[in-house]
């Protein structure tokens, strides 16, 4: 399994908190993964890493969100686009080998592939302020 697809199903499980609990999805997680042919060893802890990841740091990441997301309260915000934004602003903040560059590619590609006409606009805007404002406050 290539990296792209492991962030899918990365962000495959993180969607999944809107709708059922954590524990539920932690339960699930061997039929989660055996549903993937190629899963490597490898895979899994990257899958493991974001979503752990992910639900350990959401009042953080959720609060990015409601900051630079200024007209949209978080409710409002679609599923999909905020699972995407979740999953890209963890690799941001705590993925020290995964360049800024390519985690708001890689959200802007899931933003095109499974959300809405304007979600790879929406997704883009909001990373791209919070990188660019995180990159200023590095090189004051």
């Amino acid at each position: 399994m290539n990296r792209r697809d492991a962030r899918k199903a990365s962000f495959s499980l993180i969607y999944q908190l809107e709708f059922i609990s954590h524990d539920e999805i932690t339960e699930n997680l061997d039929d989660f993964m055996n549903s993937y042919d190629d899963m490597d060893a490898l895979s899994k802890t990257f899958i493991m890493g974001e979503f752990n990841g992910v639900w350990q740091n959401i009042t953080q990441i959720d609060s990015l969100v409601s900051t630079y997301s200024k007209s949209w309260d978080i409710d409002r915000i679609s599923k999909v686009d905020l699972a995407i934004l979740r999953l890209s602003l963890y690799e941001i903040l705590h993925c020290e080998d995964i360049p800024n560059k390519v985690s708001v590619n890689e959200a802007v590609e899931l933003a095109k592939e499974f959300g809405g006409d304007e979600s790879s606009v929406f997704v883009n805007g909001i990373l791209g302020k919070i990188v660019a404002e995180s990159e200023e406050g590095v090189n004051a």
